[in-house]
């Protein structure tokens, strides 16, 4: 008569539900994992819209890197700002120009951004004016980000202070029609242990990217 073979066990590790939270402790959504720790260093991108409430913000999204975990909730702060491809699409209008820009700024908190701007003005301008608004703009805002914490900064630009600011300063030059800021994110280094490209999937806050204004509105 055959033995019977044992069958062998295998131990499945149960997924828990964790809730991500904004830095004001804002839900932005929740993910299913079976470690919450792998969820550290990650990020998460959220429209503006819905983080703020507001339509006129659909354009924009923000990035958060989550921190730590508090029981079954993981904590973030805000590690990026973009605005989406199709509203910078109509950015330029005929006639007028585009002044393109990358840079690193240095905060108060001595923490690094990649900032990359896009000007527009409104007439088109020689290349030497070009070159003029670039330079007025990464002196004027690398003064301001060594006088700021890396949060105010985030803050200014969301709320589009800097912004404001920036376009009176360099219609000095040249009439500026807007500033838009294309991406700033928060150089992490390579060696702290945060330092992932990985985003988190968000079970609950899946949404389609929303449509832009035909129209952009002046900064």
């Amino acid at each position: 008569m055959a033995r019977k073979q044992k069958r062998k066990t295998v131990a499945v590790k149960k997924k828990q539900w964790i809730r991500i939270l904004s830095p004001e402790k804002k839900e932005l959504g929740e993910s299913h994992v079976e470690d919450p720790n792998t969820l550290i260093g990650r990020k998460v991108k959220v429209n503006l819209m819905s983080y703020m409430g507001s339509p006129k913000n659909r354009k924009f999204n923000v990035k958060f890197l989550i921190t730590d975990l508090n029981g079954g909730s993981a904590n973030t702060r805000i590690c990026g700002f973009e605005t989406q491809p199709t509203a910078l699409k109509m950015v330029v209008k005929k006639g007028s120009d585009r002044v393109d820009h990358t840079f690193n700024i240095k905060t108060k908190n001595k923490e690094s951004l990649i900032i990359k701007p896009i000007i527009t003005t409104r007439r088109n301008v020689s290349a030497a004016v070009k070159t003029s608004i670039r330079k007025l703009f990464e002196e004027l805002i690398t003064k301001e980000a060594n006088r700021l914490s890396t949060d105010q900064i985030f803050n200014d630009v969301i709320f589009q202070k800097i912004q404001r600011n920036l376009k009176k300063e360099l219609s000095k030059i040249y009439p500026i029609k807007g500033i838009s800021i294309k991406k700033m994110d928060l150089v992490i280094p390579k060696n702290d242990d945060r330092s992932t490209n990985k985003q988190v999937k968000l079970e609950e806050t899946n949404q389609e990217e929303p449509q832009s204004d035909s129209n952009e509105d002046d900064n």
